[in-house]
């Protein structure tokens, strides 16, 4: 591991609610803040691609959407 992306918790849930809004992917805040670590090290690297994965669903969350 090269370093650590801290995430606000705040940020994660938008970002999680955002990808179901947008795209229809359910899943939970910890993916949602795996996708912004992931644009803040295409941008810091100035890299086309950054792999990531999203390994959580969103049904335990569920509430967590509509508030």
């Amino acid at each position: 591991m090269d370093e650590v992306i801290t995430v606000e918790s705040t940020e994660a849930v938008q970002e999680m609610r955002r990808l179901a809004r947008e795209h229809g992917i359910f899943v939970g805040p910890s993916s949602g803040a795996h996708l912004i670590a992931a644009r803040e090290l295409r941008e810091r690297h100035k890299v086309e691609n950054v792999v990531t994965f999203f390994c959580d669903k969103g049904e335990k969350y569920i509430n967590d959407y509509w508030l």
